[in-house]
């Protein structure tokens, strides 16, 4: 419909420079595109104010909705104190323990599989000191990550990988780096790792609100 009005716009425009009779048809051809654009063009949305900036209710909204899948300790006095995904493929929380231990949850969607199944959960639980190489087999990844009974583990106990369909949730220790980011007050332990393991659950909206409000605005 948009372009048919804009021909005819440009006919009526050429009728108006014309003799009068032509003027005249112009100026019905002109009510004519008004009439159609009145009852045939649904109303329009109003103009994005591309400078306006969003209310508080609203950054949180979208915060909420892009981190509402991500996975959070159970552990009693435990809270999730920051979430990104570090643009990667899936949400990441940053939990505390009661004691200022630092636990990481990945959820990796659209886990690869096929080719690179067995060596996709060694990726999500490596850290940078690992000397991870593109060509290592998986025989080179055995030295710090091994099946377990219900996934993959780093021999460091700092790690555990489980898939469910095309999901993959990594549970880690973190880097010191990530701990202070996080504001933990020491790294994670194995114990720390294997209890949020077993505790996994959706983060509440509460919970989601505290860390929003934690993030410089």
């Amino acid at each position: 419909m948009y372009p048919v009005i804009g021909i005819v716009a440009a006919l009526v425009l050429g009728l108006f420079l014309g003799p009068l009779p032509l003027r005249i048809v112009g100026g019905l051809a002109a009510a004519g595109v008004v009439v159609v654009a009145v009852l045939v063009l649904p109303p329009g949305e109003p103009a994005v104010d591309v400078n306006a900036v969003a209310s508080p209710e609203e950054q949180f909204a979208a915060y909420r909705d892009q981190y509402e899948s991500s996975l959070v300790s159970g552990v009693p006095g435990s809270s999730p104190t920051r979430f990104d995904n570090l643009g990667g493929p899936g949400p990441i929380s940053w939990n505390l323990t009661s004691d200022g231990g630092v636990v990481q949850v990945a959820r990796v969607v659209n886990d690869p599989a096929s080719e690179i199944a067995d060596l996709a959960p060694c990726w999500i639980l490596a850290h940078p000191n690992m000397g991870l190489q593109p060509t290592d087999s998986t025989s080179d990844y055995a030295t710090w990550c091994v099946p377990d009974a219900d996934g993959w583990a780093r021999t460091d106990g700092l790690g555990f990988a489980r898939r469910s369909g095309d999901v993959l949730v990594a549970v880690t220790g973190t880097e010191r780096t990530e701990m202070q980011i996080a504001g933990g007050a020491r790294p994670a332990t194995t114990d720390d790792v294997r209890a949020t393991l077993d505790s996994l659950r959706p983060p509440t909206v509460d919970e989601l609100r505290a860390a929003f409000e934690l993030l410089p605005h």
